[in-house]
């Protein structure tokens, strides 16, 4: 009998070790105990294509995970990094990223190798400002006189707050507690919206001075109107690319 439970002893300290890989069996004065590396809590601090912030993360076992985080931030943008506008002017382009993400990882290997996918709640926008250049405002192929301190916003916003993510992740350990994070991947945001406002203008009086397309004066409401549409019209035309959001970032996380 003795021999029997000796047995199923062992057979329940290797079930355990085949669950907990990084589990080790110590034997101390009290008796049998186990001592595990493995750690499931975690919190990390990131930055990436998304903004910078940070994610808490719970590992339910070695092979799987979630994390819940949040990356935010602005980010002043080359002109030529989005398709391109009729607008001629004194143009600042932002991008201003606020989005909330849950992401599950799968580890196939149970290591530092990961398979990510979840969902992000976007509330990304993409904001340009258009001031006049030598007093003159150039949209849709119209000039209009400006003063100085007339501005035209335009404002892209995604159409799809829920946005599906799939991605890789690779974890690897400084210490028993310290690691770095990486990851790549991409979201689906969709088709935008674009909108636009005014400072200091009537846009619905000021008109160009010379004959616009079609041989007719038109306002800046009426320009302001065309590019928005045409803007708009641009980005869904690319949507195959621009509906693709490349995610990549860097972090460090602590695991207790």
């Amino acid at each position: 009998m003795k021999t029997l439970r000796l047995l199923a002893i062992a057979a329940a300290v290797s079930a355990s070790g085949a669950a907990f890989a990084a589990d080790q069996t110590v034997v101390t004065d009290e008796g049998v105990g186990t001592f595990s590396f493995f750690k499931p809590a975690s919190v990390r601090a990131e930055i990436g294509t998304t903004g910078y912030g940070g994610a808490i993360g719970w590992s339910i076992n070695p092979s799987y995970g979630v994390s819940l985080g949040y990356n935010g931030g602005e980010l002043d943008l080359n002109v030529n990094s989005v398709p391109k506008a009729d607008v001629e002017g004194d143009i600042t382009l932002k991008g201003d990223f606020d989005n909330t993400y849950l992401t599950g990882t799968w580890r196939p290997w149970q290591g530092n190798f990961g398979v990510d996918f979840g969902v992000l709640y976007n509330k990304n926008k993409l904001t340009a400002e258009l001031a006049p250049d030598s007093g003159i405002i150039s949209i849709d192929g119209a000039e209009f006189n400006a003063a100085g301190n007339e501005r035209v916003n335009f404002r892209l916003d995604q159409r799809r707050n829920l946005s599906p993510f799939v991605g890789l992740s690779y974890s690897p350990s400084i210490t028993d507690r310290i690691g770095l994070f990486t990851q790549v991947g991409a979201f689906w945001q969709g088709k935008p919206s674009v909108s636009h406002s005014y400072n200091n203008i009537n846009p619905t009086t000021l008109e160009n001075g010379a004959t616009g397309p079609g041989g007719t004066k038109r306002t800046l409401e009426q320009a302001v109107s065309s590019e928005s549409n045409q803007l708009k019209q641009d980005y869904e035309d690319a949507n195959a690319i621009y509906g693709f959001y490349p995610v990549a970032k860097v972090g460090l996380q602590v695991r207790f």
